[in-house]
């Protein structure tokens, strides 16, 4: 036999299952993770695209994003903000945590309905729409990744020492659970973290349930950025990046690469 055909048992790809913070109350355990796995809480800085609704981690020096914002920033130092090629770069905290709110899981596709503002379960799944009235609710019990802005992380670092026990000493932040309201506010969402200090039992998660951070958000080159900018897809892109691509000939493979390749190079113009 020339090539192993078996099922591996061993986990090769992490797809992070993010947190989705919808209109209602969640109960987290925020989870230290290890350092060394790049499983413990990350910060990390990103650019929002609009068009196309993606999230991308800034490269620093080598950012175009961050380049033409210095630009629009020089040539219109009053209003550059104002701009629509302007594209703020945002500090975000990525941390894993196991998700305690009582949920109702679709028998039907797995999808995890919670309470709304007001308390109570939507009659019908929100991706099937199978009636989940009977679902028994229970604790999602899913580790997750948050994705928190740099206000919430501050407050949340504050509870680390704020909130104590009968003696006056700090509990941790990762000794209870925090509970995130979310309410509308205006055309958008005002997450808000609140300590759940009566929740205070201890948990233990397996490392091997964590999530890796550091591929948690979107890494692209500087000429790969100036594409998703232009409108080339990121699935373009990942299939420009591989030797083969799955259901397609080589030819075809080639062709995209190719493809990719000449938008971006008309970009520089050379």
């Amino acid at each position: 036999m020339i090539f192993d055909v078996t099922p591996s048992s061993e986990k090769t790809f992490d797809r992070p299952v993010f947190m989705s913070f919808d209109f209602g109350q969640h109960i987290v355990r925020l989870l230290s993770g290890n350092a060394d796995l790049n499983t413990a809480p990350k910060k990390i800085f990103t650019h929002f695209i609009s068009k196309g609704n993606i999230t991308l981690r800034c490269i620093d020096e080598e950012c175009p994003i961050c380049t033409n914002n210095k630009k629009l920033m020089s040539e219109r130092p009053n209003d550059f903000s104002r701009i629509s090629g302007f594209i703020p770069r945002s500090e975000r905290h990525y941390v894993n945590a196991l998700d305690r709110t009582l949920v109702k899981t679709c028998p039907e596709c797995g999808t995890e309905t919670k309470r709304d503002t007001l308390g109570k379960f939507p009659p019908i799944c929100k991706k099937c729409e199978k009636f989940i009235n009977d679902v028994i609710e229970s604790p999602s019990n899913v580790v997750k990744v948050l994705n928190l802005s740099k206000t919430n992380a501050e407050i949340i670092n504050s509870y680390n020492s704020s909130v104590v026990d009968n003696d006056g000493n700090p509990l941790g932040v990762l000794n209870f659970d925090i509970g995130f309201l979310v309410i509308k506010a205006g055309d958008k969402k005002n997450i808000n973290p609140v300590p759940q200090v009566d929740r205070k039992d201890k948990i233990e998660v397996p490392d091997e349930l964590l999530h890796n951070l550091d591929s948690c958000v979107i890494t692209l080159n500087a000429e790969e950025i100036i594409g998703v900018q232009s409108g080339v897809s990121l699935r373009d892109i990942f299939l420009a990046r591989r030797e083969e691509v799955p259901m397609a000939t080589e030819e075809s493979s080639q062709e995209v690469k190719q493809q990719v390749a000449d938008k971006i190079k008309n970009l520089f113009g050379d």
